[in-house]
């Protein structure tokens, strides 16, 4: 199972990458400078996209935010293994302080900001999703670049299952 992870998330991240000029330029906040500011995105269309595959139960989103709560973070975790698209969205700040920040992470036992982002609430996808669409973004804009994001997929090979 965390292979597959690993898979999917290192070829989300490779969307992103390639693509973040058509996420920014169709409404989905924040991407226009990914990795930086979208781990709220990026989180969600991961953790939606894993649930594809696996049982919702083992999927969470987490919002972390440090002790004085002005700063939050979000990430995907897959059966207690930590997946970040966009942690190094904080290397050039943090890298001289916090160790295993200048690459995404990918299947950790830990996160390496855990001390950092001290408070964490885990949620489902369905609901991190919910909430995403609900402050931050419409619907509209979020459904067609979820679509998009499974084509680029299929194209890599996978074969995104179709909700029943």
């Amino acid at each position: 199972m965390d292979g597959l992870v690993t898979k999917l998330a290192k070829d989300l991240r490779s969307v992103f990458e390639e693509n973040f000029d058509y996420f920014d330029e169709s409404g989905v906040p924040f991407f226009g400078m990914f990795p930086e500011n979208c781990c709220q995105g990026a989180s969600v269309f991961l953790g939606m996209l894993l649930s594809h595959f696996f049982t919702h139960d083992i999927i969470k989103v987490v919002h972390g935010s440090t002790r004085n709560r002005l700063y939050h973070h979000f990430w995907v975790e897959v059966d207690s293994k930590i997946y970040d698209l966009t942690l190094d969205q904080f290397y050039k700040n943090m890298g001289d302080k916090y160790t295993g920040i200048e690459f995404p992470a990918y299947g950790e036992d830990k996160h390496p900001l855990r001390q950092y982002f001290f408070y964490k609430e885990k949620m489902s996808a369905v609901l991190a999703f919910s909430i995403f669409v609900q402050k931050h973004a419409n619907l509209e804009e979020i459904l067609p670049a979820y679509q998009f994001i499974c084509r680029e997929l299929e194209v890599m090979g996978w074969k995104i299952p179709s909700p029943e």
